[in-house]
Order: C-alpha cells, then structure tokens, then sequence
C-alpha cells in the first residue's frame, strides 16, 4: 500500500530531507532483497509460510523479538 511505501522511504530518509537519494535508495533495495530472501528460502516452494518459518526469517532479518509475544499475535 501506499502508506507502507511511504513509511519504508522515512525508514531510509537518513538525512530526513524528505526526498530519497540514490543511495538511501540503495540502502533500502538491500533491505527488501534480505527480506526477500529470508522468506522464500524457509517457503521451500510449498506457497505458504508457518509460524516458525515466519519468527525465523524476521530473526534472520534482524529482528530481536519474544518469542512468546510473536506467537499469541500468530495466534489472534
């Protein structure tokens, strides 16, 4: 959506000017393609992810999460 695109340029706005250069872009390109990456290798062509797949790939990512607090959101 069109808010998610707009928040992810702040995320990468280092200089907050409001605008993105081409290497904040840059930045944000390896983000998205470690992300990328993180879920279609634990997807292993079934189409679908299951909650460890998905705590994993944020891990893998970079995420510090609690564990049981990811998975009682899964579950809601």
């Amino acid at each position: 959506s069109l808010s998610v695109v707009q928040q992810m340029i702040r995320m990468y706005d280092f200089d907050r000017n409001g605008t993105m250069s081409f290497e904040e872009f840059v930045e944000l390109n390896k983000f998205l393609l470690k992300v990328q990456h993180a879920f279609s290798d634990l997807e292993r062509g079934r189409g679908y992810l299951v909650p460890d797949n998905v705590y994993e790939a944020l891990v893998k990512i970079g995420f510090s999460l609690d564990s049981p607090a990811f998975y009682t959101v899964c579950e809601s």
